[in-house]
C-alpha cells in the first residue's frame, strides 16, 4: 500500500447525508501531472458483463482549481476532457441519483446504501494507477462495510480498479462474523424474513467456504478482508462476485417456498 501522504493520489469524499432524497455527493481530488486531462465515467460492472448507462444517473458535475471553474468538454456521453492552465490540485463533483437496488447498481434511502461502485466513481483517466482514498461521511448511526484496508477514516486501495471492484455497505446493520480457516470474514444479512434467518446461517457458510479451501488446497484468497452480502428483498435476484466479496439478492418468498 502505497504511503497515504504520497502525492501521487486521488481523494474521495462520498457523501451520503442526504440519503433521504436518494441523491449521493461526490467530490474527488486531485494533483494532475498533465495539462489535459481525460474523465470518463464507467458503462461496465467488474463481473457483469454487460454495458451499463450508469452516467445517466449523474448531474451537476463540475471542474475547479484554486476556486476557479475550469470549462468541462464533453467527448462522448460518458466522458469528458479539460485543459487547465498549472498543474496545482484539481476538484471535481458532482451528484448521483441512487434508486436501483440490483448488485450492479447504487441504492440510497434513509436506512441503507448499497452502492456499487463503478455506477459512483468518475476514472480521472491518468490517475488510474494512483492509489485512491475514501472518505464516506454517513448518519452518525450508520455502520460501514468495504472490504478496503483502513487508516483511520481512510478506505485505501492500491488503484482505480481495487476501488471500484468493492462493495460499498452502509446503514445501521451489525455484521455477523464466519471462520474460515482461522480468518474471520463478515456475512451482512440484509432484510427481514416473516420465519427469520436460520440460526445454523453462520455456520452453514463457514463449513461450505472451509470445503471450497480443502478442495482447492489452500486458505481463503482475500484472507481476513471478505465481505459476504445477502440481500433478501420482496422481488428481484441477482449475485456480483468481487474480488474480495460478493453480493446476493434474493426474492424472499421463492426462499420460503
Amino acid at each position: 500500500m502505497d504511503n497515504p501522504q504520497f502525492s501521487n493520489r486521488v481523494n474521495i469524499t462520498l457523501d451520503l447525508l442526504n440519503s433521504y432524497s436518494q441523491e449521493l455527493s461526490v467530490t474527488i481530488s486531485w494533483k494532475p501531472s498533465s495539462l489535459y486531462q481525460e474523465f470518463i465515467f464507467p458503462v461496465w460492472t467488474p463481473g457483469s458483463y454487460k454495458i451499463r448507462d450508469h452516467v445517466q444517473h449523474l448531474y451537476g458535475l463540475a471542474l475547479s482549481q484554486s476556486n476557479k471553474f475550469i470549462e468541462l468538454n464533453r467527448v462522448e456521453t460518458n466522458s469528458w476532457s479539460a485543459n487547465i492552465d498549472n498543474l496545482q490540485t484539481l476538484s471535481m463533483t458532482y451528484k448521483l441519483k441512487c434508486s436501483q437496488y440490483t448488485v450492479r447498481t447504487s441504492y440510497l434511502d434513509s436506512e441503507i446504501a448499497s452502492l456499487c461502485l463503478p455506477s459512483v466513481m468518475m476514472l480521472i483517466n491518468e490517475c488510474r494507477k494512483y492509489s485512491h482514498a475514501l472518505t464516506i461521511i454517513a448518519p452518525h448511526d450508520w455502520n460501514i462495510y468495504i472490504p478496503l484496508e483502513k487508516l483511520e477514516n481512510l478506505y485505501l486501495a492500491d488503484n482505480y480498479d481495487e476501488l471500484v471492484d468493492s462493495p460499498l455497505i452502509a446503514g445501521n446493520i451489525i455484521a455477523k462474523n464466519y471462520i474460515v480457516n482461522n480468518f474471520q470474514q463478515k456475512l451482512l444479512c440484509i432484510g427481514s424474513l416473516p420465519q427469520g434467518w436460520p440460526d445454523h446461517l453462520v455456520n452453514d457458510i463457514s463449513l461450505i467456504c472451509e470445503s471450497e479451501c480443502r478442495l482447492f488446497k489452500g486458505g481463503p484468497p482475500s484472507r481476513d478482508n471478505y465481505l459476504l452480502v445477502i440481500q433478501m428483498l420482496e422481488g428481484g435476484y441477482g449475485g456480483l462476485e468481487h474480488s474480495n466479496g460478493s453480493v446476493l439478492q434474493y426474492n424472499w418468498r421463492l426462499l420460503s417456498n
